[in-house]
Parts: structure tokens; sequence; C-alpha cells
């Protein structure tokens, strides 16, 4: 995968996660992406990342029969294939979950 296409990805996955949630660096340490900058985003590195994106999905995609699940079965050790699972549903969904989020 290319950089542009990495850093396009995490912009993505942050815009769903929220922008207000801590996550670890490298350096043991929490940052706050308010700043929005793609580039200090490792969701296609750390599975410290990438989980709360996971468990996210999760709880928004299950209405009895999860599909996200099924599409991970067998592969929740393999970061870059659930990496890349959890950009093309938040894609595919993107339409729901922003209108699901301005009903509040």
């Amino acid at each position: 995968m290319k950089e542009k296409e990495i850093l396009e990805n995490n912009k993505l996955i942050a815009e769903f996660i929220g922008d207000q949630l801590q996550f670890p660096t490298t350096f043991n340490d929490t940052r706050c992406i308010s700043e929005f900058d793609p580039e200090m985003m490792c969701f296609h590195l750390s599975w410290d990342w990438l989980m709360p994106v996971v468990k996210k999905m999760e709880e928004l995609f299950d209405n009895g029969h999860t599909y996200f699940e099924e599409a991970l079965a067998g592969h929740y050790t393999d970061i870059d294939y659930v990496y890349n699972e959890c950009v093309k549903y938040i894609k595919i969904f993107k339409p729901i979950w922003i209108k699901d989020e301005n009903k509040d």
C-alpha cells in the first residue's frame, strides 16, 4: 500500500472513530488526535490503535448477524487484512454512520 493511500485511510478511520479519543504512541505515551494529523496515526501498524476501531465497528454493524465479524474470521492475527477490512467497511457504511451521528 502506498503512503498516500495509508494517510487517506488513516484519516478516514480517524473520522470514523472520533477525534477525541486517546491512542498510544511509539513512546508509550498518549496523545489526543484532535490535531487530526494522519502522518502521526498508526492504525495500519499497531493493534493498540486498530482494535478500538474494530470494537466500534462490531458494535455499530452488529444487527444480529455481523458481516464484519464474518469478514475477519480466521484473520484476526493479520493486521494488514484487518486494517484493509476496516477501511473497506468504513467506506461502504460511511453514509450510514454519518447520518446516525447527525441524529443527536
